[in-house]
Order: structure tokens, then sequence, then C-alpha cells
């Protein structure tokens, strides 16, 4: 992660060059061009880099104000709040950057004690200060490399492309802060406390793990560790036949990529919440984003109000945070699908207008596409959000939620096979996700629509179960054994969703399950009134 991108025009290169020797002088780590290596894709590491830079120095000459790739670059910088631009020609700015503070150092040559370059120095890293500040909020995770029996160099080598792949899909999420593989595989953590590798690794999760070998089975073990503590908040086990290595390898790797995430999200909600964290952290960003996703998914009406607010606060400190728009794109959904919007127009239209910032924020999070094609379905646009959720799987294949997501979207529009396949893709990614009564739910649905009626409603009552609170999940109950002829189960799953809003009818039922064939709307409300339902 660099603190200075420079973005500039190839023209002005030894022009750059001063920046970079004076910059990397004063400590400061500086990221352009030449640092691409053979074979890299420009496009994607340059994006990467721009984005994840602390401050984004753009020079403006005679040739960059033309650029069309300086100026894109100044674009995002200037929504991400990182732009520090510097004038080094006599030149008329872009329009739409007249209004930013600029730096001059038309003539300015390098001299490292020059006044105005001092000046501007002090600017720039005040930037890299509070844009370092906002990072380092996020929780830090190290991969230690997986213990593997000595002198076998083939379990050497699974278990080194095993780390890798899994600290590349960590890094995926915009919600973790992942130590990079130099620094995490070559530390040799045998014998030493958790707590002594935490702090040298500046990560305060550590996945740890041990892979054996017997016979043409394979085992692999994994640990999520609070180093701070040596405390293990998560253990998982796999075992496994080789008769593909590579397939096996992106089978564990994939389950475990899928499961740290919310276990480690699920550790930070509690802290935050309970204020038993033992960092000493105040309502910063990463504070406030974690207590409202904790509320969130609590999803009582007070509970959602928490969240907003919470969220919003947030927000505030992080504008352009993708993981915190969406989230809040999601929490203006909430009341739609609970049956208790005041205005089920204006939160949608909210709804959408956080989704669409999160991904233009940043076009490469999951999160972010996830969110958006949630909204689109909200709107009766299935083919745009089944199209958002592949593409938050091709940007993170472990997203389990976008998978169910997916699922969701493709039950509601009629596609049963396909919904049926994601949602057993999404728990398969993640096989203990407290969320999973989500995919459960569409797996019921789906085979509703395919007259499959017992076999919805064994995936209608498990789901019911996991969260009792959710009155919609006993109405799907209810409409399955309706369909399969359980008239008592029936009645009394519609008399436990009654209690719980007796208010919900068919303005709600409609927006909550955005069925494409209004005659898949139709059958599910009669089970649904044949379960006793006032419609």
């Amino acid at each position: 992660m660099p603190d200075i991108f420079l973005s500039y025009s190839r023209v002005d290169q030894n022009r750059a060059r001063q920046f970079v020797k004076a910059f990397e002088a004063a400590g400061l780590s500086v990221w352009w061009d030449p640092h691409l290596k053979s074979g890299e894709a420009y496009d994607e590491v340059t994006e990467a880099a721009l984005r994840d830079a602390r401050a984004v120095v753009v020079l403006w000459s005679e040739t960059s104000v033309s650029s069309r790739w300086v100026r894109a670059e100044a674009t995002v910088a200037d929504r991400k709040k990182t732009l520090m631009p510097v004038m080094i020609d006599p030149a008329d700015r872009p329009i739409m950057f007249e209004l930013v503070q600029t730096a001059d150092l038309i003539d300015w040559r390098g001299n490292s004690d020059d006044p105005d370059f001092l000046a501007f120095l002090q600017d720039v890293r005040r930037r890299v200060d509070k844009t370092a500040a906002a990072q380092e909020e996020r929780p830090g995770i190290a991969v230690l490399m997986f213990r593997h029996p000595p002198g076998n160099q083939e379990e050497a080598y699974f278990a080194e492309g095993m780390c890798d792949d899994i600290i590349t899909g960590l890094g995926r999420s915009r919600l973790m802060k992942v130590t990079g593989r130099q620094s995490s595989l070559t530390l040799d953590w045998l014998g030493r406390t958790m707590a002594d590798v935490s702090e040298q690794l500046g990560a305060r999760y550590l996945l740890r793990g041990q892979i054996r070998r017997g016979g043409s089975g394979m085992r692999v073990v994994a640990e999520l560790v609070d180093g701070k503590n040596d405390e293990v908040i998560w253990h998982g086990r796999y075992d496994r036949e080789l008769m593909d290595v590579f397939k096996v390898q992106d089978e564990i790797t994939g389950a475990i990529v899928a499961t740290i995430e919310p276990e480690l999200l699920g550790r930070e909600q509690k802290q935050a919440v309970r204020g038993g964290d033992g960092s000493g952290r105040n309502l910063n960003h990463w504070n406030l984003f974690v207590r409202g996703r904790y509320h969130f998914w609590r999803s009582q009406r007070e509970d959602i109000s928490k969240a907003d607010a919470l969220l919003k606060e947030a927000l505030a400190l992080a504008p352009d945070d993708a993981p915190t728009l969406a989230l809040l794109a999601q929490t203006e959904l909430a009341p739609m699908w609970a049956g208790d919007a005041k205005d089920p127009l204006a939160s949608l239209q909210n709804a959408l207008a956080y989704a669409r910032k999160a991904a233009d924020a940043n076009p490469r999070d999951s999160a972010a596409h996830y969110a958006l094609g949630m909204v689109m379905s909200f709107m009766g646009q299935a083919e745009k959000a089944i199209a958002e959720q592949r593409l938050a799987l091709m940007l993170n294949p472990w997203n389990a939620a976008a998978q169910g997501e997916l699922g969701r979207v493709l039950a509601f529009h009629g596609d049963v096979e396909g919904a049926l396949t994601a949602c057993d893709a999404a728990i398969a990614l993640s096989p203990h996700d407290p969320h999973d009564w989500l995919w459960l739910r569409s797996k019921a649905v789906a085979e509703l629509i395919a007259g499959r009626h017992d076999a919805a409603l064994a995936h209608a009552t498990p789901a019911a179960a996991r969260r009792p609170d959710y009155f919609f999940l006993h109405f799907c109950e209810a409409a399955c054994a309706a369909a399969a002829g359980k008239t008592e189960i029936a009645r009394a799953a519609c008399a436990e969703g009654m209690a719980l809003n007796p208010r919900y009818r068919m303005k709600w039922l409609a927006l909550g399950h955005p069925f494409s064939n209004p005659a898949h709307l139709e059958m599910f409300a009669g089970h649904l009134k044949a379960a006793g339902w006032p419609g």
C-alpha cells in the first residue's frame, strides 16, 4: 500500500522522477508506472495502486492537462479525498479541478530544501497520515505458513500454494488488511507466542494451519487466532482424497477464504458493541461501521434505525467508503421486506443512490455490486440484478453472500435449477454461515415454483427455525406446508407470522417477494391464504 501514487504525463517523466526522489528521501513510499513488472496488466495494477494510495499527487503540465489517463486518475483521487494536485507548468487545469487548491511548483527543480516544496510536502504528509489512520482501523490478518512434514517437498509446495491463494482471496475483501506474503510466509512462527507473532507482523488476527497426508488422502486443519490473547475463534478441518491435487487445493482454499470474513467480522461486531476489544478505539469509522453491521443483521425495527444512524456517522468520516455505502443501501431496503417502509419509493431511490455511489467509489468492490444487484432485484430488474451478482462473484469468487443472493434472484425469476445450484454453492462456500437461512428460504421458493412441495417445506422449516424472529420465514413455511397439504403445520406457521407482523398485506408481500412472473406471486399468495393469511 503506497503512501503516494504519482500521476503524470510520460512527457514529464524527468520532472516526475524529481518528485519521486524527493518524496522517498523524506521517507514516503511512491508508486509510479516504472514499478510495473514485465507481464503485469497495466490497467489492473495501476488502478489497484491508485485506489490503495494514501495520497495521489497529480502533476499538471501543458501535456498532462489533456491526458485522459491523468484526468481519470485525478477524478478517482478527488472522489476518494486523496487528491494532492501540483502545477509544474503554466497551463489551464481541467475545469472540474479549477476550484481545487493546487500547489505551485512551476519553478521547482528538485531542491528538497525549497520552501514551496517543503510546504507541499507537509500537506502531503498530513493527507498520508489522515488516510493511513482510516485504513489502520480495519482489522489486520496474516496468513502463516501451514505446517507440513519436514523434508517433504511436495507437501511444502502444496502448503505454500494454498497459503498464497488464501492471501489472494482474503485480499479481495475491503474489510480486512492482509499482511503481504513476503512478511507472513517467511516468518518461522513455531515455538513462538501468537502475541509475539501478531506484534511483529502488525496483524491482530492470524491464520495458522497444518497439512497431513495419509495414503491417498489429505487432512488440512486451519485455525483463526486472536493473536492478542492466543484465543482460537474458528477451527476448520478438511479431509480430501487426492485424486486431483489442484482441485483439492482450490476446494479447501475457497472454503477457508469464504469462512474467514464472516467469522472475523462477527468477532469485531461483538467486541465493538460490548466495548471489550481492549484496543481503546473510540467512535472511529471502523467501530461505527461494525456496530452498524451488527444492528443491521439483528433486523428489528429499532435495530435498523440504529444501524442507519451509525452507518451515516461512519460515512461522514469516510464519505467514499464502498462497504459503508453498500451496507447503507441494504439498510434502506430493510423496511421494504419488513413491510413497514413509510415511503417505499423514496427508500428504493435512496438505496439505489447509495449502491451506485459504492460501485462508483470502487468498481472492483464485490460487496458494492452485491448491494447494487439487490437493489435492482427490488426494482423488478431481474436481469440486471443477476448480472450484478455475477460481476460481484467475478471480482470475488469466495463472496458467499453474493452467491446466495444470485440464488435468491434466480428463484424469484423462475430459474429453479439455477437458483438451487447457486444456493448450494453458497452453502458449500460457507457451511456454517449465520445467514444461511436466506439461502434455505430461496431454495424453498424455487422448489415451490417447481411444484416439489415436500422439498420446499424441507427447506422452509429449518430457515424459520434459524431465525424465528423473522415473520416472512414463517409465512414461507406456511405457504410451503399448505401446498404440501400439511394443514396443521401451515396454520401454525401462519399464526406465528401474523403474531410477529399482523399488518402484513399483499402490497408488502409483492415488494418483499419480487417474482418476475405474476402467476408465481399469485400462487405463493394463494397458498398463504389457504394457511389463514387474510391477504
